[in-house]
């Protein structure tokens, strides 16, 4: 990713958090950034210890960081040595930590594993969507299988400013990665939406030379639009496709599993329809569908 001078990567040591620092570890590597290694301990869990047992909550507290600690130098033990890292284990409610973490340096990427301890298939990976819509940097969910280079990655395009930054951070990480790189816009024709009212302008709906027309244009745009990132993408082999599916997630879905995407980039905000597709189960069913990770742009900064 672009200028990228601190990275915190949050872990809860399940198989996925650990994929999410092996690839923080790669990125901070590129970027000669700081790596900030970064756990949290439920302060319910550190109550209920204290509770049941002799110690006082200050004792427990500062054991439970203290063996976080250790654990987190064991973990960085496996991957390669990068120049500048930090580590810190606090107690606080998760998100909370996360969030005030974030605040407290200077954060270009967060790092998060897509789903924690409890496990993909148990409806696990609302807190990292929770942090995709709160914390205010681009946060970077990783697949538990994603741990080194990314083949295939897919960024997808709606013509915003938020979807341009999205394919400017796609091209530096498929420069980095020497990855196959696909642009994704997805369309709904304007006819398909006045069928949907209820009536029909025969001359619009039922036109083949308005429909070629319309596809023509759009796919002009697209190309003209693409031609920013000519630089950027150097000698990278990029693919562009235009996709009609009346439901974003779907398409996005369909098109990463034919293209078996290892990386989707995408803005949390954008133009259109796409402004809801990392909100609830749309980001969900691209993770789940997919297995995937899953880079979160967000908009830029008023």
């Amino acid at each position: 990713m672009n200028s990228l001078d601190s990275i915190v990567v949050g872990i809860d040591f399940s198989n996925c958090s650990l994929a999410a620092l092996a690839q923080a570890a790669r990125m901070a590597r590129w970027n000669h950034a700081t790596l900030h290694v970064f756990h949290v301990i439920d302060s319910v869990v550190a109550g209920e210890i204290a509770s049941a047992t002799s110690a006082s909550l200050s004792e427990v507290k500062a054991e439970l960081i203290q063996d976080a600690e250790q654990a987190m130098k064991d973990a960085l033990s496996g991957v390669e040595q990068i120049d500048s890292v930090k580590i810190e284990a606090v107690v606080d409610h998760p998100l909370d930590g996360i969030l005030k973490k974030v605040k407290s340096v200077p954060t270009d990427l967060l790092v998060l594993g897509a789903y924690g301890k409890s496990g993909e298939d148990s409806g696990a990976g609302r807190f990292a969507y929770k942090c995709v819509r709160k914390a205010q940097t681009k946060v970077l969910l990783v697949n538990e299988r994603e741990r080194g280079p990314y083949a295939r990655i897919l960024a997808c395009v709606d013509f915003s400013e938020t979807s341009r930054r999205a394919v400017e951070q796609a091209c530096h990480v498929a420069l980095q990665d020497g990855s196959e790189l696909h642009l994704l816009h997805i369309h709904r024709p304007p006819w398909t939406l006045l069928r949907r009212g209820g009536y029909r302008i025969r001359s619009i709906t039922e036109s083949e030379k308005y429909k070629r027309e319309y596809l023509a244009a759009l796919e002009s745009r697209f190309a003209a639009w693409s031609k920013q990132f000519d630089e950027d993408t150097g000698s990278l082999t990029v693919h562009r496709k235009l996709l009609e599916d009346e439901d974003y997630s779907r398409g996005i879905i369909n098109y990463g599993l034919e293209i078996r995407a290892e990386l989707v980039v995408m803005g949390t905000l954008g133009s259109g329809g796409l402004r809801y597709l990392m909100l609830g189960s749309t980001a969900e069913n691209v993770l789940r569908h997919l297995s995937c990770s899953l880079l979160a742009i967000k908009p830029p900064k008023s």
